[in-house]
């Protein structure tokens, strides 16, 4: 079985200054909150929606619904109605159970945040200081390396006069090999307390690294199980309302299959029917004088009598009236004479070429029967044409 990687052992550097396995680690702590974030955010909207949804439906069940309806239509409306209500009293509950799972995420992500900020300001300030104590052991190292080549020089100048040179410039060469040799001394001292002090920053600094790595990968243990759990937690609170949704739903298809419309119809007869009769024809009444039938009336009488009759009825209707009637109408025809007056009822407006428009009050003088429903006419001015016949009647 394969033993499994810890930060702790893969987030190193063989540079002595590099911070890329620690950088690395916190990079991804960081992405990690940002993801918290992201998941806040989305319960965050999530529960809006439902909450907004469910107030919604909950309005909407207040509203007048199938109030004139009756019968078993009218039960299955008020069992939508019912639905509705409880719909939205539904998704407020899966609102408010949003809002608490989003509460305990919040709360573990600011706890995170801080734990994470005063792991890095630590970190920084050993790496701070190790980065610091290696430039000024550097510093010191060279500084030893010049004293140690400058009394290889002293000694090597000794050396070489010693055997040659005066008393004087011997005692001048012994002088400055001594001294050489005493900064040398100095540097190396100067030289290994730095590499000490590095040291104790350095182990300081790996303690540290290891505790900021371990319980980086603690943290984001812990966030990502609570992450997943999470999720797990918002897909069944979605899950368990479906099925209650599924549920309501039931009640309301159960009522729409015990619907019987032909119960309902014959219920509203019962209820509301207002009689079996019909009301019988009315009569035509004739209330004009002999003398006095008009051009119009002669044009209803027409339109009810038999086509095979209407020459009779017509030859009839002529000899019970006065000749004179006659004579004069046809006398407008031609344009000449005094004649019965007819006067318009309805304005109309003239939609072909054959017919003119009338207004109310208009004198007019009928010359022509087109058919049962256009009369020829002549205005006062002299003007022909087309009007329908049941906009004017005769002047009295």
């Amino acid at each position: 079985m394969m033993t499994e990687k810890r930060f702790v052992d893969c987030f190193w550097d063989r540079e002595y200054c590099s911070t890329a396995g620690s950088d690395a680690c916190f990079k991804k702590a960081k992405d990690g909150g940002q993801v918290s974030k992201q998941l806040l955010e989305y319960q965050k909207q999530r529960a809006h929606i439902e909450e907004t949804y469910g107030k919604a439906l909950l309005k909407l069940s207040k509203s007048i619904l199938g109030q004139n309806e009756q019968g078993t239509l009218r039960e299955s409306i008020d069992a939508l109605n019912l639905m509705t209500e409880n719909t939205g009293l539904s998704h407020l509950e899966v609102s408010a159970k949003y809002n608490e799972e989003l509460s305990k995420l919040s709360t573990l992500t600011e706890s995170h945040k801080q734990q994470r900020k005063k792991l890095d300001d630590v970190v920084k300030k050993h790496q701070t200081q190790k980065r610091n104590q290696y430039k000024k052991t550097m510093d010191v190292k060279k500084t030893y390396e010049n004293k140690c080549k400058d009394l290889d020089s002293a000694v090597q100048e000794y050396e070489t006069k010693k055997s040659t040179a005066q008393q004087k410039e011997m005692d001048k060469l012994q002088q400055k090999k001594l001294k050489c040799q005493h900064q040398c001394q100095q540097a190396d001292e100067q030289y290994q307390t730095a590499i000490t002090v590095l040291e104790q920053i350095r182990g300081n600094w790996e303690q540290e690294t290891e505790i900021a790595l371990q319980t980086l990968q603690q943290l984001e243990e812990e966030r990502m199980t609570y992450a997943r759990n999470s999720i797990w937690v918002h897909v069944n609170i979605t899950s368990v309302n479906l099925l209650r949704l599924d549920a309501l739903c039931e009640v309301v298809r159960k009522s729409l299959e015990s619907v019987d419309v032909a119960k309902d119809i014959q219920l509203f007869i019962n209820n509301e029917q207002t009689g079996c009769v019909k009301p019988e024809t009315i009569a035509y009444e004739s209330f004009c004088s002999k003398n006095n039938i008009s051009f119009l009336e002669r044009q209803l009488l027409s339109r009810e009598m038999d086509e095979n009759k209407e020459e009779e009825v017509f030859n009839d209707l002529y000899e019970s009236v006065d000749d004179d009637f006659f004579d004069d109408y046809d006398e407008v025809a031609e344009g000449k004479g005094d004649a019965i007056q007819f006067h318009v009822i309805y304005d109309y407006t003239a939609k072909r070429e054959d017919e003119i428009s009338i207004r109310n009050g208009e004198i007019l003088y009928v010359l022509e029967q087109i058919d049962t429903n256009w009369l020829k006419v002549r205005t006062e001015h002299g003007k022909t044409g087309l009007v329908p016949a049941n906009y004017i009647e005769e002047l009295i």
